[in-house]
């Protein structure tokens, strides 16, 4: 033949540009291929089904989400995909690491089950997770079952700090115990046990 050709294999991650047949689906889709459809369909539904939100809350949301200038743009990234890096814009960077988890479901932006707050509604929210003034732990617990925002763990720690009402229910560090020094000599120092005698 004419053709002397030199075969070297490329990884499919190095390759810019594959042939139109290696992305192209083997056949029609299977049973086992709409099953698994129905099955994320159905999880999407009940994901927002169980929602501690009612609906006209889950509205506000939304609009809120797309008002805001930072949940906008993470919005349009979930949507049309991720850039390699974001140098650019310091205030993403929280959502960019964070960026496998987010994703949009029903034109809602969700961090895996639980709503990404705007800037606008988290001061409301930090108040209602701290209604209860049940320490940070607590509150912190709660907000891992509904809610998601860049540092929502120290700003609720920094919420339960300053709060008054909890500072005086917040129980007093145990005093260490005080040794007290050797006596010079026998019968120096007596000590006793306060008791009350019935």
């Amino acid at each position: 033949m004419r053709f002397n050709p030199k075969v070297i294999h490329v990884a499919g991650k190095e390759q810019t540009t594959a042939d139109a047949l290696s992305r192209a689906p083997a056949s029609e889709p299977q049973t086992t291929d709409l099953k698994f459809i129905n099955e994320v369909t159905a999880y999407i539904r009940h994901t927002i089904k169980i929602l501690p939100a009612s609906a006209r809350k889950l509205d506000e949301i939304r609009q809120a989400q797309e008002t805001d200038t930072e949940l906008s743009e993470i919005r349009k990234h979930c949507l049309n995909g991720w850039p390699g890096y974001m140098p650019q814009n310091p205030q993403l960077q929280q959502y960019f690491k964070n960026r496998q988890h987010l994703t949009i479901i029903d034109d809602l932006l969700l961090y895996d089950d639980r709503i990404v707050f705007p800037l606008q509604l988290r001061l409301d929210t930090l108040n209602r997770l701290h209604e209860g003034h049940q320490g940070v732990t607590k509150c912190q617990a709660l907000a891992r079952t509904s809610v998601w925002w860049p540092n929502i763990t120290g700003q609720i720690e920094e919420m339960v700090r300053k709060c008054q009402t909890c500072s005086k229910l917040r129980p007093a560090a145990k005093e260490p115990l005080l040794p007290s020094s050797i006596p010079d000599r026998p019968w120096s120092r007596l000590g006793m046990d306060l008791f009350e005698l019935t």
